[in-house]
C-alpha cells in the first residue's frame, strides 16, 4: 500500500464505525458529532439494538432512526458524542475517473478497520440497481457501508453488496453526491418534525442487544459465507451443525454455554503417540493458528478445534474462528490423513 495513504487511513479509520446487529455486521461512516451513522439500509435491517465500536475503543448502543431502502442507505445514532468525525459536505471527492485510486475501509469478515485499495473502473455505471461507482478494490462481506475514499481522504462513495455474484474484482459504491443528498433529506425530514433523533438517556434505557447462540452462529456463518446444516444431538441439548469448508470437507460446531468447533483427525496409535516428529509438526503447524488448537484426549484421538464461553462471545469472532478452522481443515487434515495412512512414515514431515 502507497505511503500516501497512511495519514488517510490513519484519520479515518476512528470515522468506521464496526455496526453489530442481530443478524448482520457491517460498517458505517460517522459523520455528525453527536453519534450519526450513515451506513447500508441492509446492514440495519433489524429493528432491535446496534453495537457500534470505534477503532480507539469506543463502544456504544445504536438504533437505526431512518431508512430508504431502494437507495440502500440509512442513518444510525449512537450514544457517541465527539469532535472528530467525517463531514460530508466537506469532503465529497468531485472529478474522479476511470483508473483514479480508491482506498476502502471496513470491517471485511469480522477483521475490523482493514484498508484495502484499488483503482475507479467506472464512475458512474449505469446498472438494474440505479448509478454506481464501479471500482476494483477488494471487499468482502463487513464492508458493506464502509467507504470508499480518493487520495485526498474524500468520499468517493459507499460501498454496497457486490450487484454481479460470482465475479472478481467487479464492486459497486454508491455515489457520495447520492449519500450526500440523502444524508441532508434526512435532515430536513428531522428539522420538520417527522424523524426523532433519541437521546443518550433514551438509548440507555432501550435493551440490551440480545443474540441468543443460534443467531450469533448463523450471523458468524453467514458472514464468513459457510454454509451450515443444523442437526439433533441425542440428548437434545444445545445447537449443533456441520460446516463444510470450501475444499469440500468438513467439522462440528455446537454453541450453549460454550461456542465449540471442532474436527477428528485420527485415533493415536502407540507408535504415533511417541511420535516426535509427528509431535513437532502439529506444535509447528499450532503456532501458525490465532485461534485453533489440536488436542488429545483420554481415549488417545487427536482433535483439532476451538473452545471458549460463549458469555462475551461477539459475531466478529466467531466468523474468525469458522474461518480459521475452515482454513486449518482444508491445510492441515490432507498431510495428517497421508501420514497416517502411508506405510513407510520416516522423514516424511519437515
Amino acid at each position: 500500500m502507497s505511503a500516501h495513504w497512511k495519514p488517510i487511513i490513519h484519520e479515518c479509520r476512528n470515522h468506521v464505525p464496526v455496526i453489530e446487529g442481530v443478524h448482520h455486521l457491517g460498517a458505517g461512516l460517522l459523520v455528525s458529532s453527536d453519534g450519526l451513522i450513515v451506513t447500508n439500509a441492509h446492514v440495519v435491517d433489524d429493528n432491535g439494538m446496534l453495537l457500534v465500536s470505534l477503532h480507539d475503543g469506543t463502544r456504544a448502543k445504536a438504533v437505526m432512526i431512518h431508512r430508504h431502502e431502494g437507495a440502500d442507505l440509512a442513518v444510525v445514532r449512537a450514544a457517541i458524542h465527539t469532535t472528530q468525525y467525517f463531514s460530508l459536505e466537506d469532503r465529497l471527492a468531485h472529478g474522479y475517473d476511470a483508473g483514479d485510486d480508491v482506498l476502502a475501509i471496513g470491517h471485511p469478515r469480522g477483521l475490523h478497520f482493514t484498508p484495502t485499495t484499488g483503482i475507479v473502473s467506472d464512475p458512474s455505471r449505469d446498472t438494474a440497481g440505479g448509478l454506481f461507482v464501479q471500482h476494483d478494490v477488494a471487499i468482502n462481506p463487513g464492508n458493506s457501508g464502509g467507504p470508499l475514499l480518493d487520495a485526498q481522504g474524500n468520499l468517493v462513495g459507499i460501498n454496497t453488496w457486490q450487484i454481479l455474484k460470482d465475479s472478481q474484482g467487479l464492486n459497486f459504491a454508491i455515489p457520495g453526491v447520492q449519500v450526500l443528498e440523502y444524508f441532508l433529506e434526512f435532515a430536513r425530514l428531522h428539522r420538520a418534525g417527522r424523524v426523532a433523533i433519541p437521546s443518550d438517556e433514551q438509548l440507555a434505557e432501550s435493551g440490551e442487544q440480545s443474540l441468543s447462540p443460534p443467531e450469533l452462529f448463523e450471523a458468524a456463518a453467514e458472514l464468513a459465507e459457510l454454509e451450515i446444516r443444523r442437526y439433533e444431538d441425542a440428548a437434545g441439548h444445545d445447537w449443533r451443525w456441520t460446516v463444510p469448508t470450501r475444499s469440500g470437507n468438513g467439522f462440528h460446531a455446537s454453541v450453549g454455554e460454550h461456542f465449540h468447533i471442532t474436527r477428528h483427525v485420527a485415533n493415536l496409535a502407540p507408535a504415533n503417540r511417541s511420535d516426535e516428529k509427528l509431535l513437532l509438526q502439529l506444535l509447528r503447524w499450532q503456532n501458525e493458528m490465532a485461534l485453533c488448537r489440536f488436542r488429545i484426549d483420554g481415549n488417545n484421538d487427536l482433535f483439532l478445534g476451538y473452545v471458549r464461553p460463549f458469555e462475551d462471545l461477539d459475531v466478529s469472532e466467531a466468523c474468525n474462528a469458522l474461518l480459521e478452522m475452515s482454513r486449518a481443515v482444508d491445510s492441515y487434515l490432507p498431510p495428517l490423513e497421508e501420514y497416517f495412512n502411508a506405510p513407510q512414515k520416516r522423514g516424511w514431515f519437515r
